[in-house]
């Protein structure tokens, strides 16, 4: 079976956008002829999920957090 994982080239692009993200938007761009519209729309609806799953990551922590404080006590 090949390999799934592997180094990335030192061509491959490095910023705010990480590279599975970029790679999945080019085979969206690829499959379904996205415009550059669209494309913007993606991206702003993966950061604000982003940020949503962020949000409550950190809720369910404080919510574990005070539940094993009130099975101490």
């Amino acid at each position: 079976m090949p390999p799934t994982k592997g180094e990335l080239p030192e061509s491959a692009p490095k910023g705010q956008i990480s590279n599975r993200l970029t790679s999945h938007i080019a085979v969206l761009v690829g499959k379904y002829h996205l415009n550059v519209s669209q494309l913007d729309s993606y991206y702003m609806i993966y950061k604000a999920l982003l940020f949503q799953r962020e949000r409550f990551q950190k809720h369910q922590e404080k919510s574990v957090q005070c539940s094993l404080q009130r099975i101490k006590a």
